[in-house]
């Protein structure tokens, strides 16, 4: 019987597990034209979401996995784990820079892309890794623990940092009127958690949202 009780257990727990993974967003909402909808821009979406078009309406989708934008007119959509299934109607898809999802940016870690920067103090130096990469100059800050604030540190030796209200789960700096540092890279902190992102040296100040995101 124990060991039964255990292969139970196991079963749950996995199920438990494959829920929550299941349940992480897949992707964004850039733009959306639609007279009727529960659904707005900025929203993120799971894998398996569901959204009707009208003919004369269209949506923009931002996948955060595989960086691809897609602008799509009419029919019924479909959110899939990288792009959507679409029926019924037009999709235009579009490969972009992206790097603000965590699973993104370990990847381009390891391909040796996120870069580095040499923070000096008075008695050291480190050499800091970027956690992340955000490819405007304004970033979009999207926080996934509830927080009334955020601070951007520069670790460019003279740490100049930026306090910021957080507006529902967002901050985005192009609003507050804060343009980074092509090629630099900063800390993140939000309560007790930090990480540390890089603009990348190609960053422009418009840019589709999902090049923009950070999600922390």
């Amino acid at each position: 019987m124990i060991p039964n009780l255990i292969s139970l257990k196991f079963i749950f727990a996995a199920s438990i597990f494959a829920s929550w993974v299941e349940a992480e967003p897949v992707a964004l909402i850039e733009n959306i034209n639609v007279q009727s909808s529960d659904f707005q821009i900025m929203d993120f979406l799971n894998s398996g979401a569901k959204i009707k078009l009208n003919a004369n309406e269209s949506l923009v989708l931002g996948y955060l996995n595989s960086c691809i934008q897609e602008s799509i007119d009419g029919g019924s959509v479909t959110v899939g784990a990288e792009k959507s299934v679409v029926v019924g109607g037009q999709v235009r898809r579009k490969q972009l820079n992206c790097g603000g999802n965590a699973k993104i940016s370990a990847t381009r870690k390891k391909k040796g892309d996120a870069g580095a920067v040499v923070f000096r103090t008075k008695n050291n130096a480190k050499k800091v890794k970027a956690e992340h990469e955000v490819y405007g100059v304004s970033p979009i800050i999207f926080l996934t623990a509830s927080s009334d604030e955020i601070f951007i540190t520069s670790l460019d030796g003279k740490g100049k940092r930026y306090r910021i209200i957080v507006e529902n789960s967002f901050v985005d700096l192009a609003k507050s009127g804060l343009k980074l540092r092509r090629n630099f890279i900063y800390r993140l902190e939000s309560g007790k958690r930090t990480t540390t992102f890089k603009v990348s040296a190609k960053a422009r100040r418009k840019v589709p949202l999902l090049g923009r995101l950070l999600r922390f």
